[in-house]
C-alpha cells in the first residue's frame, strides 16, 4: 500500500449483474427481461473510484476471488486510478456479485481499522450498509456516519420517509454515541446534525436515471470536501451534487463523476449570483 495515499477504504469489491425488466416478477412468478449488463461495483470499490475521480490518492483494502471477475476488477481499478497493493486475491474463493449476499467486508475487520485509525489521529468515516449490528469497538472510533434512509432506520427503529423523520433519526443515532450524522435521503438531498448545528440540502436538478452507486459518490465527495478542510456544510452540498450526477449515468463505479462535472454543478446549484 503506498504511503503517498491520502485516503484509505475498506469495503466491498464486487462484480454488479443488473437485469431489466418492465416489472418486477412477483414470488414465484417467471417473467421475460430485456437487458442484462455485467459492471464493477461495491461500495467500498465505487467509492475508492469516486475519491481517486476527484483528485485525491485513494487505497482500497478488500478482497476478491482468485477468478476471471477478481482480476479484471482490480485491474480496473487500477485503471481508474485507486491504488490496488492492499487487494487480497483469495485462492479457491468466487469474487464478491451483487446478486448474492456474500459478506467480503467482515464488521470486526473495520473496527480494526478504525481503532488504528484513531490512534494516529485519523478521520474515521462508517457506511453503515449493508445493515448489520454495529459492534462498539467499532461504533465508538466512528467521527461521521452515513446511512441513507433504510440504513438510518436499521440503526433506530425510526420509520424514514421525509426530512423530520430523518432528523429523528439523526438525533438518535448523535445520542447513541455519533458526534457528527449525515442521513442520505436519496431524492430528498440530505441532511446533517452534531452537537452544536443541523442543516438540510436539498437534491439538486438532474436527469436521474439510474441510482446505483449514488450514495458512494456521494460518500467519496464528503470525503473530498474533509480533506480539503472545507466547512461540514459546504463539504455535503458538495456530496449532494457528486451523488446527484452518479444517478445520471448507469453503472457503479463508472458513474463516479469526475472533478469537474462537480465543479460545474455545484457552482450551479449553491453559487448562485
Amino acid at each position: 500500500m503506498s504511503d503517498e495515499s491520502t485516503v484509505l477504504v475498506y469495503g466491498g469489491i464486487n462484480i454488479d449483474l443488473v437485469t431489466r425488466s418492465d416489472v418486477f416478477p412477483m414470488p414465484g412468478q417467471t417473467i421475460l427481461g430485456n437487458q442484462f449488463i455485467t459492471y464493477p461495483g461495491g461500495k467500498g470499490a465505487n467509492q475508492a473510484v469516486s475519491i481517486s475521480r476527484l483528485g485525491l490518492q485513494v487505497s482500497l483494502l478488500g478482497g476478491v476471488g482468485d477468478d476471471v471477475f477478481g482480476s479484471a476488477l482490480i485491474q480496473g481499478l487500477a485503471e481508474k486510478g485507486v491504488e490496488v497493493d492492499g487487494i487480497s486475491v483469495m485462492p479457491g474463493i468466487h469474487s464478491g456479485v451483487a446478486v448474492i449476499n456474500i459478506d467480503e467486508t467482515p464488521v470486526e475487520v473495520s473496527a480494526v481499522l478504525a481503532n488504528k485509525a484513531k490512534q494516529r489521529d485519523i478521520t474515521v468515516i462508517l457506511d453503515p450498509g449493508p445493515t448489520r449490528p454495529i459492534p462498539p469497538d467499532l461504533w465508538s472510533c466512528v467521527d461521521f456516519i452515513t446511512p441513507n434512509e433504510t440504513e438510518a432506520e436499521y440503526l433506530t427503529d425510526i420509520k424514514v420517509n421525509d426530512v423530520k423523520s430523518g432528523f429523528a433519526a439523526a438525533r438518535k443515532i448523535y445520542e447513541m454515541g455519533i458526534p457528527s450524522v449525515i442521513v442520505k435521503m436519496g431524492s430528498q438531498g440530505a441532511l446533517y446534525l452534531d452537537h452544536n448545528q443541523e442543516f438540510y440540502i436539498p437534491a439538486v436538478e438532474v436527469d436521474a436515471i439510474d441510482s446505483v452507486a449514488a450514495g458512494d459518490a456521494f460518500n467519496g465527495a464528503f470525503t473530498y470536501g474533509l480533506y480539503n478542510s472545507w466547512s461540514v456544510e459546504d463539504s455535503v452540498k458538495w456530496a449532494v451534487c457528486s451523488g446527484g450526477l452518479a444517478t445520471t449515468k448507469t453503472g457503479a463505479q463508472d458513474s463516479m463523476p469526475a472533478l469537474k462535472d462537480v465543479q460545474e454543478l455545484y457552482k450551479k446549484a449553491f453559487q448562485k449570483e
